[in-house]
């Protein structure tokens, strides 16, 4: 059990030196924010932090962060959660688990769902459980998507204003191209979302000129995939 309460008290000393850190600079227009507007910030959030908790966390005085305080206060500093528990910029290793050091990036990785944490934990991974990875493809699949029908639709509106009938058959075949893209790009977020199905989350919702690709009568071209 000491050692358990050594590796809260670990942690705990860690966020406290990120949130001191973040503190410095989240006010308005980068000046400090004191400990009693941080701590006001908290309670308007609706978890309510004490002026002399936040001194002692940054002093490294308390022994435990809870999850509810680490969101509340992620929020408050306006930074992601991670930023408090991992810090790449001043730390080139991070004590993630009791007593196992690893790279800071390493342990971003693990935390963001996109590796395990070493290879001695390699056997216990369960590859995208939380559907992360699936969720990062969905989204860069639609983002190429709409980059790819902006595109195609600046084409075909250049087209109009274009003199010579050479200059509009030259934008309608930059349109064309463009539109073929987006198609191909419909496959692979087809077969992204089935994945999302089966493993039981909620779909991302697709923008209306999209929403075919969920009709039961979609038929994907299988035939250009990311795995």
């Amino acid at each position: 059990m000491e050692h358990a309460k050594d590796w809260n008290g670990r942690v705990a000393e860690r966020i406290g030196r990120r949130v001191a850190d973040y503190r410095k600079t989240a006010g308005i227009d980068g000046r400090p924010m004191t400990a009693q507007a941080l701590a006001d910030r908290c309670a308007e959030l609706g978890h309510p932090l004490d002026r002399s908790v936040i001194a002692k966390l940054e002093k490294g005085l308390r022994q435990t962060v809870t999850v509810a305080d680490l969101l509340v206060l992620a929020a408050a500093l306006g930074v992601p959660p991670i930023a408090l528990i991992f810090a790449p910029a001043q730390e080139e290793e991070t004590e993630a688990l009791p007593g196992h050091t690893v790279a800071t990036w390493a342990g971003i990785e693990w935390f963001t769902g996109e590796a395990p944490l070493g290879s001695d934990s390699s056997k216990e991974w369960r590859r995208d459980p939380a559907g992360l990875t699936s969720y990062r493809w969905h989204k860069e699949y639609l983002r190429r998507w709409q980059s790819a029908r902006m595109r195609a639709d600046g084409a075909r509106k250049a087209a109009t204003t274009d003199r010579s009938e050479a200059e509009r058959e030259a934008r309608l075949r930059e349109a064309a191209a463009h539109d073929r893209e987006a198609a191909t790009l419909e496959s692979p977020l087809w077969d992204t979302r089935q994945q999302l199905r089966q493993q039981g989350f909620r779909l991302p919702q697709l923008p209306d000129n999209l929403q075919h690709i969920d009709a039961d009568d979609y038929q994907p071209d299988r035939g250009w995939m990311h795995r």
